[in-house]
C-alpha cells in the first residue's frame, strides 16, 4: 500500500499549522521552539515526499537537513535558558 502524495502533504500541511500556531499564540520560549520544530518537520517530510515523487531519494540531504535542525533548536534553547537563569539571578 503506497501512500499518495496528497496525503503527506495534507499531513505536512497540518504539522506545518499546529507549529506555525504555537509560535503565534504562546509566549512560553519552550513552546514557541517547539513550533519551530514541528515547521521544520513539516518542511522535511515535503522534501522527501517532493524527492519520493521524482524518484530523486535525498538520504543524505534529509539527514543533514534533520541533524541542523535539531542542532539549530538546541543552540537557540539553550541561549535562551541561559539568559533567562541570568535574568532571574539579577532580579534576586
Amino acid at each position: 500500500m503506497e501512500i499518495s502524495l496528497s496525503s503527506i502533504l495534507i499531513f505536512s500541511s497540518i504539522l506545518f499549522v499546529i507549529g506555525f500556531l504555537l509560535i503565534i499564540t504562546r509566549k512560553n520560549s519552550l513552546l514557541i521552539f517547539i513550533g519551530i520544530k514541528f515547521i521544520l518537520i513539516s518542511l522535511t517530510i515535503m522534501i522527501i515526499a517532493f524527492a519520493k515523487q521524482n524518484e530523486n531519494i535525498l538520504e543524505g540531504e534529509f539527514i543533514f537537513i534533520s541533524i541542523l535542525s535539531l542542532i539549530l533548536v538546541y543552540f537557540i534553547l539553550t541561549i535562551f535558558l541561559q539568559l533567562g537563569s541570568k535574568s532571574k539571578n539579577k532580579i534576586k
